[in-house]
């Protein structure tokens, strides 16, 4: 830009009245630019720029605005979005707003503001620029009354003509920057080009005051660059949200920027690319009023936030369920687990009923389920049995078991048995398992095995009776060892032919033995005869004869006999009876008193008669002991 203008605006009352609450707006020249409130081109030749802030009166506030007014001007004037009280670049300005806030004018007096200009490029130097004020007096109809153009003509003195001016560091800079123009003697422009120009001591990249020096034959002009620190930002993050979501609010970008020189600017955030209801990455701009920009993004996640439990059933008596019972779980909007807790305070296992538990995650969502409790019927029942040593496992059907779940159904019951030893007395666990889990320990005991059956054989002759049952001693005990009743079987007993026959003895707990009963036929006798004689041979007793079965035993005793010492047995006292006839003699000695012989009465041939007699008595005794076989018999 080039060319300096002094501009100001006088307002003068000319009224009878006090004025107040004056509003006015002035637009700058430009090109093209129509009047503020007739719309007509204003015929400007070249442009003019705002080149700082205007000072105002204290009851005055300055406004600007970079943005063209609309034909409507009292729209644009009251439409604050588009007014602030400073800019970053004054000379982007288009129109400034005055507003008496306090005070009056009053008839006579006036009010001058001053406003410093740049002008535009060498080739507009030569013209005239109008600006277009109006301006409202607040009686209830605010309605703007423009002013006469006031027109600028842009002349210059002969010179070189060039200003100081400020930059920052990593600015791009040169010498032609500074430069307004030249005007040689005759009025004409010098070319820049024309010019000498020393820049040799302009550092851009370092903060400092650096002359510039404008040499044209023997015109010459100096100014300053003053390169300052860039204190220029502009900050902003990235924004996560979730399908769903509220669009983010500006804060949430933690958006800042300052200016070159380090000031607080305002900043704005364009959102309108981003989608909340689709996941993605949206591009939102931040800009500041200094035309910095920065994109940041917002990442719009699906959302897979979520709480999830399931109902359960319990019966009384049970533990309360857990969270894993509750099959509770949650996510976060990332789809991260998170921590649930479970209220059940509500919750009385011992008494029938449906509960509501609360499911709580960490990060607060909830979900309530219901917990029902019913009556619990689950059983398990088995007894105890009782085994002896040798006998086969007991069967399952022997526990009596049986076994419900908790609605009351029946289930099945395994019984192990695998701790038990048979073979060994004394008492073992067995372990019922219902199919839910249910356990039940029940015994086997195992005791000694005392049962018994005992009998013997018995010898009968053809003809004699069947034996009784005490002829074979026959009797049992039960495994407990107490003695029980035994029946005879002799049904298949012959008593008339000989032989040997089998006699089952069975005992009420179902023992049985066999015994056997043996008939036979003629049975033969055998014969020993005892005799007492003095040593001289004579007989001082009556002979004894007793007979037998052959095979019995039989035994002889000596006879205390008056006056006789027993001197000596001639045979065997005691023995068999055999086929053959054996005597027994015993032999004694008279004492010396001289005791004679007993008087027996017996003459000899009545010994004879006696003896032939015992040989018949032999015969008649055998068919005795045919009859009683059993009994020996002496005769005398």
């Amino acid at each position: 830009m080039h060319g300096s203008v002094d501009y100001f605006v006088n307002f003068k009352n000319y009224s009878d009245s006090p004025v107040s609450n004056l509003t006015s707006v002035f637009s700058l020249p430009r090109i093209g630019y129509k009047t503020l409130t007739e719309g007509k081109d204003r015929g400007s030749e070249f442009d003019i720029y705002l080149k700082e802030k205007i000072t105002v009166p204290s009851n005055f506030k300055a406004y600007y605005t970079t943005e063209t007014l609309d034909e409507d001007l009292e729209a644009s004037v009251h439409n604050s979005s588009i007014w602030s009280e400073s800019v970053t670049d004054y000379a982007a300005v288009t129109a400034v707003k005055l507003v008496m806030e306090s005070g009056s004018l009053d008839n006579g007096k006036e009010y001058v503001i001053n406003y410093k200009g740049t002008s535009g490029s060498q080739e507009q130097y030569k013209g005239i620029a109008y600006s277009s004020v109006a301006f409202s007096l607040d009686d209830g109809a605010k309605t703007f009354t423009e002013s006469e153009l006031l027109g600028m003509k842009a002349y210059y003195e002969m010179g070189i003509h060039a200003h100081d001016s400020t930059i920052y560091v990593g600015d791009s800079w040169t010498a032609e920057d500074n430069f307004d123009l030249a005007v040689d003697e005759n009025g004409d422009m010098i070319p820049f080009a024309d010019l000498t120009v020393d820049d040799s001591e302009v550092i851009i990249t370092k903060p400092g005051n650096y002359p510039v020096v404008y040499k044209y034959l023997d015109m010459e002009k100096t100014v300053t660059v003053t390169v300052k620190n860039n204190e220029q930002s502009i900050t902003g993050s990235d924004v996560t949200k979730y399908v769903g979501d509220a669009m983010p609010s500006d804060s949430e970008f933690n958006a800042s920027a300052t200016d070159k020189d380090g000031g607080v600017i305002t900043v704005t955030l364009d959102k309108g690319a981003v989608d909340m209801s689709i996941p993605g990455d949206y591009d939102v701009v931040i800009t500041a009023t200094d035309g910095q920009t920065k994109t940041v993004k917002v990442h719009v996640k699906e959302d897979k936030h979520s709480i999830n439990g399931i109902d359960l059933i319990r019966y009384t008596g049970d533990a309360l369920p857990s969270i894993a019972e509750f099959k509770a779980t949650a996510m976060d909007k990332d789809g991260n687990p998170l921590e649930v807790t479970l209220d059940t305070s509500s919750v009385d296992m011992t008494t029938t009923g449906t509960y509501s538990v609360v499911i709580t995650a960490s990060d607060g969502q909830t979900k309530t389920v219901s917990l029902e409790i019913r009556e619990n019927k689950q059983s398990l029942v088995g007894s105890d049995v009782t085994k002896y040593v040798g006998d086969t496992l007991p069967q399952d059907t022997e526990f009596m078991v049986s076994a419900t779940d908790k609605e009351g159904n029946i289930i099945s019951v395994t019984v192990d048995t695998s701790k038990v030893d048979m073979s060994k007395a004394g008492t073992y666990d067995v372990v019922l398992k219902a199919e839910d889990g249910q356990l039940l320990t029940v015994k086997v005991i195992v005791k000694a095995n005392l049962q018994s059956i005992n009998g013997i054989d018995v010898a009968k002759n053809i003809g004699d009776a069947l034996p009784e049952k005490g002829e074979f001693m026959a009797s049992a005990t039960d495994r407990d060892g107490n003695p029980i009743d035994v029946t005879i079987d002799t049904s298949k007993v012959g008593m008339n032919t000989p032989g040997k026959y089998e006699v089952v003895i069975t005992s009420t707990d179902g023992q049985t033995l066999t015994v056997f009963v043996t008939v036979t036929g003629l049975v033969l006798d055998g014969t020993v005869t005892i005799i007492y004689i003095d040593s001289n041979g004579n007989v001082i007793h009556e002979q004894r004869i007793i007979t037998g079965q052959v095979g019995d035993a039989y035994s002889t005793e000596a006879l205390n006999l008056k006056g006789y010492t027993l001197k000596e047995i001639r045979g065997n006292a005691t023995g068999l009876f055999t086929e053959e006839n054996q005597t027994v003699t015993y032999v004694y000695t008279k004492d010396e008193n001289g005791n004679q012989l007993p008087q027996t009465g017996v003459s000899t041939p009545l010994i004879s008669f006696v003896k032939y007699l015992g040989a018949v008595l032999i015969v008649m005794g055998g068919g005795l002991v045919y009859k009683n076989r059993k009994k020996s018999k002496i005769e005398r």
